[in-house]
């Protein structure tokens, strides 16, 4: 064969195997030295005790019996959960997105690896350095927002409940970032938080400061400014970007509860951080979804 011909051919092989391939996992990894950084470093911020993971991650004796489970979705790609889904031919992109906490493929073999071994624990002298989990709350906390009373999540079925909260802005403001903090995780869905510019939600809410609602919460001129799942952090915009909030706003958040067998208080806060400069860009957020289209959204029971 030809240089040439090599040089074809090695291409050949490159293409068919789609992005270049990671260092091999180790094959004798074991808990310490290998499964472990990737686990409590990725897993355990929502995997832990009160946290808003079904089971602990935390530690060798909670994760070592779910060793083949963490090797199955973590390959599937459904844990760590994220929304972004790569392709075979994306080799990587060319800016990483903020936030993104996919494992690299070395990392998915190396679980893969560990539990195909048994999930061994090894040495704990050998043990490798275990980064931090990463934090995903709202830095430079302006304001927390608590509600005026808790709401009491009835015990069955889903629950659409706008909650109003006061920030006492009695100048215009510029908001930067935000942050949901639940409080029953065990029945807090997902959340949507609105702008109430004119203050109308206050017209519509009961003396607890809630009332149903779906969306925006039929509030004219509300604006969205972000929103949380579980395992999500804080919605924080781009440097020197802000969302104008006039004074005498209010927020809404839209919770969608779900019922867990029994009533259930709920009295979830809400932290901004806002500036009173005005800030070279100003931000838009939206929201997409297949409400508008002719099957009216997305039905009970569809996939």
């Amino acid at each position: 064969m030809t240089r040439r011909n090599a040089l074809l051919a090695l291409a050949h092989a490159l293409l068919l195997a789609g992005c270049p391939a990671e260092n091999q996992a180790p094959e004798d990894a074991d808990w310490h030295r290998h499964a472990a950084p990737i686990v409590l470093g990725s897993c355990a911020e929502c995997h832990t005790a009160g946290g808003v993971g079904p089971m602990p991650l935390d530690s060798y004796e909670a994760a070592a019996p779910l060793a083949d489970w963490i090797a199955a979705v973590t390959a599937a790609r459904t844990m760590p959960p994220w929304g972004m889904d790569p392709t075979q031919d994306n080799c990587g992109q060319e800016r990483p997105f903020h936030g993104d906490p996919s494992l690299s493929q070395l990392e998915v073999d190396t679980l893969a690896q560990w539990a195909a071994n048994g999930a061994p624990e090894g040495d704990p002298a050998n043990a490798a350095p275990v980064p931090s989990p990463p934090t995903f709350a709202l830095s430079e906390v302006t304001r927390s927002l608590t509600p005026r009373a808790a709401y009491t999540v009835p015990a069955n079925g889903d629950d659409f409940r706008c909650v109003v909260y006061d920030p006492g802005l009695i100048d215009d403001v510029w908001i930067q970032g935000m942050e949901i903090i639940p409080d029953a995780v065990e029945v807090v869905h997902h959340a949507l938080v609105w702008l109430d510019p004119t203050a109308a939600s206050e017209d519509l809410a009961d003396e607890d400061g809630t009332y149903p609602c779906f969306g925006s919460g039929g509030l004219p001129g509300a604006t969205f400014l972000g929103g949380w799942v579980p395992a999500s952090g804080a919605v924080e915009y781009p440097e020197d970007a802000g969302l104008p909030a006039p004074a005498g706003s209010r927020i809404v958040v839209q919770y969608h509860y779900f019922g867990n067998g029994s009533d259930t208080p709920d009295a979830s806060s809400l932290d901004l951080r806002w500036s009173e400069t005005e800030p070279e860009k100003r931000v838009l957020m939206t929201l997409e979804g297949n409400a508008a289209t002719a099957a009216g959204g997305l039905q009970p029971g569809e996939d």
